[in-house]
């Protein structure tokens, strides 16, 4: 998986002997899972020291960013997105952090939530400080299929034990066009009405394939691709030699929502594994935070794991797309 984009990086990293000053990397993915898997095989590959430091981790502050780049080592920094806060002047120890980024001669590898990506590049133009970025993409289906075959048990069933809902749904497609004479090719987005199961023909189907086919479409839609998602929910899903549809979470809708709901709650798909000193920051008001919580977690869409509050499996598709239609992530 994103065995591409791993090379892409490794041509960027500095080689012994080599004393020009490297490019610093920003490595943007939806979900951590994507960001840490590269950043595992990078430190694999790296030959020479490599040090790496988790911001979502212990509590840092100016000094430590400071004496952040003192030895001669490749940096991985992890979770940069812990470095502001929605409050204000809740960006300068991040605005602290870029300063030393570009002031010193070390290769530093960075990774970032998407979301707060975004935010960051509206607010201050982030990309300015990273020449090299690196986006993670969603897995299309083939390919999250074929990574969750690589990465399960072999010899599955797939079972279809319940009925699926195989209703009329709104969906996304791009028409693609192509202009020869100028040398131009673009997309037009629109949107059109078809079942979720189209090609669910009991009579024409492949009997055995069927099922299988059918499981993936649902993890991949309770996923929208995710490799991390899918893959737990995949692994969750399995019993012994068996995965049944009864063993995938239900489809989440989100309920109608205050605005101080809707807040929160980007606030945690931005962080994505915030505590709750780190949401209080924002919200100033532990009675408002607390209600606000509450009703997110009733509804499903949050979770609450030891001390850190996380979106759950279920409702990562439907969250983003709620808060991308309200304008709140891009």
């Amino acid at each position: 998986m994103y065995e591409s984009k791993i090379c892409e990086i490794l041509t960027h990293i500095r080689k012994p002997g080599d004393f020009r000053t490297p490019p610093k990397i920003a490595i943007i993915s939806p979900t951590s899972y994507s960001r840490t898997v590269v950043a595992d095989s990078i430190a694999r590959e790296i030959s020479v020291l490599v040090k790496r430091k988790n911001f979502s981790g212990e509590p840092f502050g100016k000094r430590e960013l400071e004496n952040l780049f003192e030895e001669h080592a490749v940096y991985v920094c992890e979770e940069c997105q812990y470095l502001y806060e929605r409050r204000p002047h809740g960006f300068d120890l991040l605005r602290l952090f870029l300063s030393s980024l570009v002031t010193n001669s070390r290769q530093v590898i960075t990774t970032w939530n998407q979301y707060s990506w975004n935010f960051l590049s509206g607010f201050l133009h982030i990309e300015r400080w990273f020449p090299i970025i690196i986006t993670l993409p969603l897995l299309s289906l083939p390919e999250l299929k074929k990574y969750l075959i690589a990465d399960g048990k072999e010899n599955l069933h797939f079972i279809i034990d319940t009925e699926l809902d195989n209703s009329l749904e709104l969906v996304r497609k791009d028409y693609d066009i192509t202009i020869s004479s100028l040398n131009l090719s673009f997309s037009i987005p629109y949107l059109t009405v078809q079942r979720r199961y189209a090609s669910y023909i009991t009579l024409l189907a492949d009997k055995q394939a069927l099922p299988e086919e059918l499981i993936f479409r649902e993890i991949y839609r309770l996923s929208s691709g995710e490799p991390g998602i899918a893959r737990k929910i995949f692994h969750d899903a399995i019993v012994e030699d068996e995965i049944r549809v009864s063993h995938l979470p239900k489809p989440l809708s989100v309920p109608e929502l205050y605005a101080i709901d809707i807040f929160v709650l980007t606030l945690i798909l931005m962080y994505e594994l915030p505590v709750y000193s780190r949401l209080n920051e924002s919200i100033q008001d532990k009675a408002m935070l607390n209600s606000s919580l509450y009703r997110l977690v009733s509804s499903g869409l949050v979770i609450r794991n030891e001390e850190v509050w996380c979106i759950s499996l279920e409702g990562f598709a439907p969250v983003v797309d709620y808060l991308k239609q309200r304008r709140m992530i891009w």
